[in-house]
């Protein structure tokens, strides 16, 4: 189950709903642009060396929390 582009949740077996939310990493650019249904921001138009290595962008686990059914 996706709740929102940063977040995502899945139900347990027990009832339980699982959910993580994404922390995004840090932007090497001035004006990071956020694309529809992205949860992290890019860097457009920004040149890259070929001999450097490139960060990954995308989101990183930040937090995991449950909703126990009553």
């Amino acid at each position: 189950m996706k709740v929102s582009p940063c977040e995502r949740c899945r139900c347990e077996a027990n009832g339980e709903v699982l959910c993580t939310v994404s922390a995004c990493p840090q932007t090497e650019c001035v004006d990071p642009v956020y694309e529809p249904d992205q949860c992290c921001p890019i860097c457009k138009n920004v040149p890259t060396p070929k001999n450097t290595p490139r960060q990954m962008h995308g989101p990183i686990a930040l937090a995991l929390w449950s909703f126990a059914q009553e």
